[in-house]
């Protein structure tokens, strides 16, 4: 597992009511928990109400779906490391898309957990793909046409680490591929994000505590993402939004806010 993986995992299991994530920790390791406790102290204290914030949005959107259709499929790009498809009802179908290794570990993992009865069955279909490819755009699209029937689409947080043309190609591609009814959740940083004081503090602890100098994000304007034809834009929001809609309403202070921000969208 990543760091990032690490970290957000973590930071949903420390509050798994609002996080709507009870297995969280059981991807966790000693040196997962000791890197974002480090993380947390550093970067912002409330990186695990942020993530736990994260969590609770995309679950609720993912109930929301499957409770509208009786054989529901979520397609999750950029899957890595998630409890989604535990948390959802049996007859959902789950579709993890992710690289290779990514998927090796991760059904190696569930496999080990579902057989001591930490985790519940479920219906995963994983396709290893190379994401940052031209050729995953191809191949991804065709999973979603393949559905035929209306799929929930998430894009976390994967966006970030493609290329921007890959990147808006494969949302593209998918939005003209899937039927109509669907959704799609895209989780992207703005292109203001890596001039935020938090960001500057971010890139800071990786390099003095791995000694890693972060790859350059891919980040996106507001007009890119709706402007992506075929589909309605239904919401866009941030963490300060989630907060106050389902959170703490602690009113979010900007030197510790992690600025991701969430684009739903629905097939017209």
């Amino acid at each position: 597992m990543s760091a990032t993986a690490y970290l957000i995992c973590w930071g949903r299991s420390k509050d798994s009511q609002l996080s709507l994530d009870p297995y969280a920790n059981l991807w966790l390791t000693k040196e997962g928990r000791d890197f974002s406790e480090k993380f947390t102290d550093f970067v912002s204290p409330l990186t695990p109400y942020l993530f736990s914030l994260r969590s609770h949005y995309i679950v609720s959107l993912l109930k929301q779906f499957e409770q509208e259709y009786t054989d529901p499929v979520i397609v999750n790009v950029g899957s890595g490391v998630t409890s989604y498809p535990f948390l959802l009802n049996e007859n959902t179908t789950v579709i993890n898309i992710d690289q290779p290794h990514v998927l090796e570990f991760y059904k190696e993992k569930v496999s080990e957990l579902v057989l001591q009865n930490k985790l519940p069955q479920r219906n995963i279909v994983y396709e290893p793909i190379d994401l940052n490819s031209h050729e995953a755009v191809e191949s991804i699209s065709q999973i979603v046409k393949k559905q035929k029937r209306p799929a929930f689409v998430i894009f976390e947080g994967i966006l970030t680490y493609l290329h921007k043309d890959i990147a808006l190609k494969l949302v593209s591609s998918c939005a003209s591929s899937c039927e109509k009814s669907s959704r799609l959740m895209v989780h992207v940083g703005l292109d203001y994000f890596c001039e935020t004081d938090v960001w500057q503090k971010i890139e800071n602890f990786f390099l003095e505590n791995l000694g890693l100098s972060i790859p350059k994000l891919t980040l996106f304007s507001e007009k890119e993402l709706i402007s992506i034809p075929s589909i309605k834009l239904v919401e866009h929001i941030g963490f300060k939004d989630m907060d106050k809609r389902f959170g703490k309403n602690i009113d979010i202070p900007d030197e510790d806010l992690i600025d991701e921000r969430f684009f739903l969208f629905e097939k017209e």
